[in-house]
C-alpha cells in the first residue's frame, strides 16, 4: 500500500473534517478549501527551537484543488478551533505527494481558544456557560 493510500486511510478513520484558510492579501476575505485533518499535541521533549507549549501537529491530505498546499499564517479550523500554520513539510514518497505535515499554533487570546472558562468583567466575579471556574478581578 503507498503511503498516499495509508495516509487517506488514516485521516478516513482518525481525522475530523477541517478547513484550510488562505487570507487574499491584505483584506479580511479568506480563500478556503475542505479538508480532513488529525490534529495531535507536541509532548514535552519536541518542544525545542520555536515549538511552545500549547502547539499542536496535524496531518492533512494531499488534495487542495483551489489553494495549493498549505502555507505558513494559512490558518486550519477544526472543531471551531482557530490555528495558524507555522510550518508546513510535504509528505512525498518517490516524487508522489501522500499529504502535508503541519506545524499549528493556536491564536487569539487564551481564553477565546480554551472556550468555556470563567470571565470577569468590571472586577466582579463571573463564570460563563455553565464553567467550574471562577475569576477574580
Amino acid at each position: 500500500m503507498s503511503l498516499s493510500a495509508t495516509t487517506s486511510r488514516m485521516l478516513a478513520c482518525k481525522g475530523a473534517p477541517a478547513e484550510l484558510r488562505r487570507r487574499a492579501g491584505t483584506t479580511g476575505t479568506f480563500g478556503t478549501d475542505s479538508c480532513r485533518a488529525f490534529i495531535t499535541s507536541y509532548s514535552p521533549d519536541q518542544l525545542v527551537g520555536q515549538v511552545r507549549q500549547g502547539d499542536a501537529r496535524a496531518v492533512v491530505g494531499a488534495a487542495y484543488p483551489s489553494l495549493g498546499g498549505p502555507e505558513p499564517h494559512d490558518q486550519l479550523v477544526q472543531d471551531g478551533k482557530l490555528w495558524t500554520i507555522m510550518g508546513a513539510k510535504e509528505r512525498r514518497v518517490r516524487g508522489v505527494l501522500a499529504g502535508y505535515d503541519l506545524w499549528l499554533r493556536g491564536t487569539g487570546t487564551a481564553d477565546d481558544r480554551r472556550g468555556n472558562r470563567a470571565e470577569t468583567e468590571g472586577g466582579a466575579l463571573g463564570v460563563t456557560g455553565g464553567g467550574s471556574r471562577i475569576a477574580v478581578a
